[in-house]
């Protein structure tokens, strides 16, 4: 099963002590709670972010309710989804270990709440520089100008042989990337897109020296981040 992990760079995040109830329009939509404890790997310090964010889903389900001793159906529901946040200072950097959809959308949420002072935005991954690092070039998608099209991917062994793609990544058009890339020794199946998204196809490394790591993904991105230079 895929993993991911959600980057945005950090020029300014102030938060008030406590619970902070993130909210948009007035509307309270979620929390964020600094953790007494930090992250440290590789010897930077990560302060540690719980947060929680309600998201409406549009889908048809039953749902039993215990005062009428029954199912009802539904057509859309509200989900409440808990994560963590990852903060280096130092680095500028901000790591979700929720979706990228589900990051996005509290992150525009938390820049709205009045007590709150965050400035970020979009890490822009060089994918061409990435592709070249890359022992085989798996996928690429990108935007179009094609009339009714917005966006094409394509798929392969040889896909970064195709005309269209190896153009898109030229000229930074390219909006995904997935390939074998060697990290630490080991090859991994990895997707990187734009849209600010790192995610392992293949199983990451959950030990290091005999102990288990905390948060695996968070280890392997950074590896993934010092491969391709990123953090440099």
């Amino acid at each position: 099963m895929p993993t991911s992990i959600s980057i945005r760079q950090i020029s300014q995040l102030k938060i008030p002590e406590g619970e902070t109830v993130v909210e948009r329009a007035g509307v309270p939509l979620g929390s964020i709670r600094r953790s007494e404890t930090t992250f440290i790997i590789n010897s930077e310090s990560y302060t540690i972010y719980n947060c929680s964010f309600s998201k409406d889903y549009a889908d048809n389900i039953s749902v039993f309710i215990p005062e009428i001793d029954d199912y009802i159906e539904l057509n859309s529901y509200k989900k409440k989804i808990e994560f963590k946040l990852y903060y280096n200072s130092h680095k500028g950097i901000i790591f979700s270990d929720a979706t990228t959809p589900i990051t996005k959308s509290f992150l525009n949420c938390l820049n709205a709440t009045p007590s709150v002072n965050i400035e970020y935005k979009t890490p822009h991954f060089n994918l061409e520089s990435i592709a070249n690092q890359l022992i085989e070039t798996k996928g690429v998608g990108f935007d179009s100008d094609d009339e009714g099209v917005s966006s094409k991917s394509f798929y392969g062994s040889e896909v970064d042989t195709n005309q269209e793609a190896s153009y898109a990544l030229e000229q930074d058009h390219s909006t995904k990337l997935i390939g074998s890339i060697e990290v630490l020794g080991s090859l991994y199946t990895i997707m990187f897109t734009q849209s600010g998204s790192i995610v392992a196809y293949s199983k990451i490394p959950t030990t290091k020296e005999g102990k288990p790591l905390e948060n695996p993904m968070l280890h392997f991105s950074l590896d993934v981040l010092s491969t391709i230079h990123f953090l440099d």
